[in-house]
């Protein structure tokens, strides 16, 4: 467990119940079929994840500007690429900064 004054984030891509199905529609890999499966189960990921010490952050984005960054640089919006642009979202970087 990391300790509290060692609390390290961890950004989370969360996308809004609104945006769902268009995140689900640009995902070139599988992602749940619902809004509510993804609360189901990344929820437990997020208790889990903070009772070991990490620092969650639920990252808001919208879709479109996510698949068109994901696309530029890996040509895919898998779960890979979503991590790096999540990591940009969360460094406060432009959209050219993990070119």
């Amino acid at each position: 467990d990391i300790a509290m004054h060692d609390r390290v984030d961890q950004p989370i891509l969360w996308p809004s119940e609104k945006h769902y199905p268009r995140f689900r529609e640009l995902c070139t890999d599988e992602v749940l079929d619902t809004y509510e499966e993804f609360v189901r189960k990344a929820e437990p990921v997020v208790s889990k994840l903070e009772r070991e010490g990490f620092a969650v952050i639920k990252i808001d984005f919208d879709p479109d500007d996510m698949a068109a960054w994901c696309m530029k640089r890996f040509g895919k919006v898998d779960s890979s690429a979503r991590g790096r642009y999540c990591t940009m979202l969360l460094l406060g970087e432009g959209p050219d900064a993990l070119d």
